[in-house]
C-alpha cells in the first residue's frame, strides 16, 4: 500500500470517527459549522443560522435515523435555513435527509455557496451566469432524469460557475453532475455528503467537486475553474427543499404526492466528515478532563467556569475566593487525596460545612468532584447543589419547603439517599429538586422531589469516588425538554428528561454549594441507632463546565500541578447579575423630602415612623434585568426586618422585599434588582420583572416612637 493510498484511507474515515455521536464535534478546529436541531424552536433555530425561508412549511418532528445521537429532525414541506461560515477554499457538507414514503419529485436541495457579497438572505441566481469573482456553487439534488427514474429519482450535483455551459436556447441554468448509483429510497434516512474545492489560482483548472452516500465516494468531478480571484472563498450553506418538478417529470402521480423531506446532524468542515458513529451503549464521553492530563491547565479551557483543587492557600483564603465558607472550625485541609489527583491536599468536613460560589449565569453546567465518606461513616441530610438563582447573593438562600417560581430559582442537589434505611449508610446516589412544576407533600409543602435511578449500587464509605452531576434548563420557557443527570467514575448511572424547569431564559444555571449538612432527622428517617457513626468527608479536585468534563486522565507533565483556582463570580470582575441601568431618579434629603411623604427630614436624612413612607410618581421605568434600586438604612431601635412595598398595576398586587441583618445605630447599604420583588407574604408570587415600577412604600413594626433613617435614595433603569 502507498503513502497516498493510506493518507487517502486515513481521511476518509473522517472527522465523525473522532467523536462517537458527533459529540463534541463543533469543537473540532476544522469544523466550521454543526446543527442537530435537539435545541430551540423553528424561531430560535431561524436565528441562529441567520435566515429562514417560509417558517410555516418547517416543523420539528421526533424521527430520526437509527444512529442519530439525538431526538429530533427538521421536517420541511417548502422552504428552508441559510447560514454564513468562515470563508474557506474547500468546505465539506455533511447531513442526514430523508424523503417522505410518498414523497415526488423534488425541485432543489441543499447548496454548498461561495458569495462574494454575503447577505443574511439567499440571492436570486437561478438562469444566472456567475462572474469569477462574485458566486460559484453547487447542489447536491435528486434528479428524476424526466421522469425516466421512480421519484424522487438519484443524486446528482448542479452546480453554477464562470465557466458553466448554457442549455439549448442558450440560458444559464445549473449544470448536471450525474454518475452510476442506486435509485433514491423514499422513506429511509442516508448520511450524504458533498465537497467543493476551489482553484488553487485564478487561473489554474483544479477545482473539484465530489459526493458520498452513507460513507461511500459516488462521484467526483475535477478540472474547474469555479473563480477568478482567491478572495472569492466558499461561506454560505443553503439547506434547502424547494418545491417540486411534477410538469418536468411529467408525474402523473403528482396530486397524490407528499412533498416532504427531513433533514438532521448538519456538519460543515473543511475536511472530510463521513457518516455519524455510534456510541456504545451507556458509555460517557470522553470530557474536556481527556484533553488535560492530570487537569493541568484545564482552568484555562473556554468551556471551564470554575477550578478548585485545594493546592493554594488556606481555608481563610480558599473561603475568600468561592465567596462563601460556613462552619471553617469544621475544616482542615488533609493529605488523604484520591489515587489519580495529581495533588496534595483535599478539603476534610467534620459534622457540617459548606463552600459557596457563583460562575457566570449558563443554560448547562456541569460539576465533577471527587469525595469519599467516612468508613464509619451515617445517613447524610443535604449534599452538593446546582443552583439557578436569578438575584445571587453571596450566602445560600433558605428554600425548604417552598416551590420556587419559574422566573426565580430552580435546583438539584447530587445526594446519598438511605432509601428508609433499605440501603446500608451513607445509601445510594439520587437527585434532590427543586422546580416550579414539582410535586408538594401531604403536608402541604414543598420538599425536594426525588430522581432515583433503578438498581444502583450502594455508595462504599471509605473509597474516594469521582461524582459528575450536569443540570440542562430547557430550550424556552415553554418546551419541556430540561434534563439532569449524574456519572459515578465516569459511568453515567441517572439521566432524566422532559423537565420544565423554568419559565424565562433569563434564568440560568450559575451556583455551585458543596454542602455537607449532618442533622438527627437522616438518622431517625433511616431507622439508623448506630452509636459510633463518624461524620466527616473529604472532597477534592472541582470542575465546573459547559460540557461533559470526566474523571482526571493520566498524570499531569510537571509531575505535580496547582491549579489557578476559580473565584465567585460576585467578585469583582465578571458578574452573575447584569450591571446597573442609567440613573433616573435620586433623592439625598439635603433639602427635605423631595417627593416622599410620611417621615420628616432629620441630620441631612428622612426620619421614618413605623406607618412608613412612600414616594409616587417620581419615576416611571419597566422592570427589567438591570432595574436596580439602592438606599441606606439605619434604624434607631433594636429591628428584625424593614418591608418595601411596590404596587404593580400589572399583577393587581403589591410586590415586596424585605431588608433583615439590621443593628441599632449602624448604616445598612440596601440594593436590590427590581425583579427580585414578588407578590405574597413568603415572596412566592410572581416577580414585579416586566411591570410599571413607579412608586414605593416603606414601613416596619415597632413602637410609634420608633425611628428608622433613610438617606441616598436612588432608582436606575
Amino acid at each position: 500500500m502507498t503513502l497516498l493510498t493510506i493518507l487517502f484511507a486515513l481521511q476518509q474515515a473522517g472527522i465523525a470517527s473522532q467523536y462517537p455521536g458527533d459529540e463534541g464535534i463543533e469543537r473540532d478546529p476544522r469544523v466550521l459549522f454543526t446543527e442537530n436541531f435537539e435545541t430551540g424552536d423553528i424561531k430560535s433555530i431561524g436565528a441562529r443560522w441567520g435566515d429562514c425561508g417560509k417558517p410555516q412549511n418547517l416543523r420539528l418532528v421526533e424521527d430520526v435515523a437509527a444512529g442519530s445521537p439525538g431526538r429530533r429532525a427538521l421536517k420541511v414541506a417548502f422552504g428552508g435555513l441559510y447560514t454564513h461560515f468562515k470563508g474557506a477554499d474547500r468546505v465539506y457538507a455533511r447531513y442526514s435527509i430523508k424523503f417522505d414514503a410518498k414523497c415526488g419529485y423534488t425541485h432543489h436541495l441543499p447548496f454548498l455557496l461561495a458569495d462574494g457579497e454575503p447577505t443574511t438572505w439567499p440571492k436570486g441566481f437561478a438562469g444566472k451566469k456567475p462572474g469569477g469573482d462574485n458566486f460559484f456553487g453547487s447542489a447536491l439534488d435528486a434528479w428524476g432524469d424526466w421522469g425516466t427514474l421512480a421519484p424522487p429519482g438519484k443524486w446528482m450535483l448542479y452546480s453554477y460557475w464562470q465557466e458553466m455551459k448554457p442549455d439549448g436556447r442558450g440560458d444559464y441554468w445549473g449544470n448536471n453532475f450525474k454518475a452510476a448509483q442506486d435509485p433514491i429510497e423514499r422513506g429511509r434516512w442516508y448520511t450524504v455528503e458533498m465537497m467543493i474545492k476551489a482553484n488553487s489560482t485564478p487561473e489554474a483548472a483544479d477545482g473539484e467537486q465530489a459526493f458520498w452516500v452513507d460513507g461511500k465516494l459516488i462521484a467526483e468531478f475535477k478540472g474547474f475553474r469555479w473563480r477568478s480571484t482567491d478572495k472569492l472563498k466558499l461561506n454560505s450553506f443553503w439547506l434547502l427543499h424547494d418545491g417540486h418538478t411534477e410538469d418536468l417529470n411529467k408525474d402523473a402521480d403528482h396530486a397524490s404526492r407528499v412533498y416532504e423531506v427531513s433533514f438532521d446532524d448538519v456538519v460543515l468542515a473543511t475536511e472530510y466528515i463521513g457518516p455519524v458513529q455510534p456510541k456504545s451503549k451507556g458509555a460517557a464521553p470522553a470530557g474536556i478532563a481527556a484533553q488535560y492530563p492530570g487537569d493541568e491547565g484545564i482552568e484555562k479551557d473556554p468551556r471551564v467556569l470554575f477550578v478548585e483543587d485545594f493546592e493554594s492557600g488556606d481555608l481563610k483564603e480558599i473561603g475568600a475566593r468561592w465567596g462563601e465558607i460556613s462552619h471553617a472550625e469544621n475544616m482542615d485541609l488533609s493529605a488523604d487525596v484520591p489515587a489519580d489527583s495529581p495533588g496534595v491536599r483535599s478539603v476534610h468536613i467534620a459534622k457540617n460545612g459548606h463552600l459557596y460560589t457563583h460562575t457566570k449565569g449558563v443554560d448547562t453546567m456541569f460539576a465533577r468532584f471527587y469525595v469519599k465518606f467516612h468508613p464509619k461513616t451515617g445517613y447524610i441530610h443535604h449534599f452538593v447543589h446546582l443552583n439557578a438563582d436569578r438575584a445571587p447573593t453571596p450566602w445560600p438562600k433558605g428554600a425548604a419547603g417552598l416551590k420556587p417560581a419559574g422566573d426565580q430559582a430552580f435546583t438539584s442537589g447530587i445526594e446519598p439517599w438511605g432509601q428508609w434505611g433499605k440501603a446500608p449508610a451513607p445509601g445510594v446516589w439520587h437527585f434532590y429538586s427543586y422546580w416550579h412544576e414539582m410535586k408538594g407533600g401531604n403536608d402541604g409543602k414543598f420538599w425536594g422531589n426525588f430522581f432515583d435511578p433503578p438498581q444502583q449500587e450502594a455508595i462504599q464509605p471509605g473509597r474516594w469516588y469521582c461524582i459528575e452531576a450536569m443540570l440542562k434548563a430547557n430550550s424556552t420557557p415553554e418546551t419541556s425538554d430540561g434534563e439532569q443527570t449524574f456519572w459515578v467514575d465516569g459511568k453515567k448511572v441517572g439521566e432524566f428528561k422532559g423537565i420544565r424547569w423554568r419559565t424565562t431564559d433569563q434564568l440560568k444555571v450559575n451556583t455551585f454549594w458543596l454542602l455537607y449538612y449532618i442533622t438527627e432527622q437522616s438518622a431517625r428517617h433511616n431507622n439508623d441507632t448506630t452509636p459510633d457513626r463518624v461524620y466527616e468527608i473529604w472532597f477534592d479536585d472541582i470542575v465546573l463546565a459547559t460540557e461533559y468534563i470526566g474523571p482526571l486522565q493520566g498524570r499531569p507533565k510537571s509531575g505535580k500541578r496547582v491549579a489557578t483556582p476559580g473565584r465567585s463570580a460576585l467578585h469583582a470582575g465578571p458578574t452573575a447579575a447584569p450591571k446597573a441601568g442609567k440613573l433616573i431618579f435620586a433623592e439625598n434629603f439635603e433639602n427635605g423630602a423631595g417627593k416622599f411623604k410620611g417621615g420628616e427630614v432629620s441630620d441631612g436624612a428622612l426620619s421614618i415612623p413605623p406607618k412608613g413612607t412612600e414616594t409616587w410618581g417620581a419615576w416611571s421605568t419597566t422592570v427589567g434585568e438591570s432595574t436596580t434600586v439602592k438606599f441606606r438604612l439605619k434604624p434607631l431601635v433594636d429591628l428584625e426586618q424593614v418591608s418595601l412595598l411596590i404596587w404593580s398595576d400589572k399583577l393587581k398586587d403589591n410586590t415586596r422585599y424585605y431588608v433583615t441583618g439590621l443593628k441599632k445605630g449602624e448604616w445598612k447599604t440596601v440594593e436590590f434588582r427590581g425583579v427580585e420583588l414578588r407578590t405574597g407574604w413568603a415572596l412566592d408570587g410572581p416577580s414585579l420583572d416586566g411591570s410599571v415600577m413607579n412608586n414605593l412604600r416603606i414601613v416596619f413594626e415597632g413602637p410609634p416612637e420608633a425611628r428608622v433613617l433613610l438617606d441616598d435614595f436612588e432608582v436606575r433603569e
